[in-house]
């Protein structure tokens, strides 16, 4: 259950155990970006809270190339604005 509003990354998923379909994130508020998921094609989740909203880019990051054969959203995810992040897995931001 996802209590508190703070920084995290979430899997979105058809069916229990199935293979995620959506990847997000949130660098502020995760359970309030979850909420608005939730319900459309997506029925379970999977979620991870983060320190910071750099840490849950980075978290973003590494599930996206972990999962993204399976994933709905098919692009690299986005630095924050303003920001000059790196994805550590790929030269995406070179």
């Amino acid at each position: 259950m996802v209590l508190h509003a703070q920084p995290g990354v979430f899997l979105l998923l058809t069916v229990p155990d199935g293979p995620p379909r959506y990847l997000g994130r949130d660098d502020k508020d995760i359970r309030e970006k979850l909420v608005k998921w939730l319900g459309r094609s997506y029925r379970y989740f999977k979620f991870l809270y983060c320190e910071t909203p750099q840490e849950a880019f980075q978290k973003q990051c590494e599930l996206y190339h972990s999962h993204k054969r399976t994933l709905d959203n098919t692009r690299h995810p986005e630095r924050s604005e303003g920001t000059e992040w790196r994805c550590s897995l790929c030269d995406f931001y070179e």
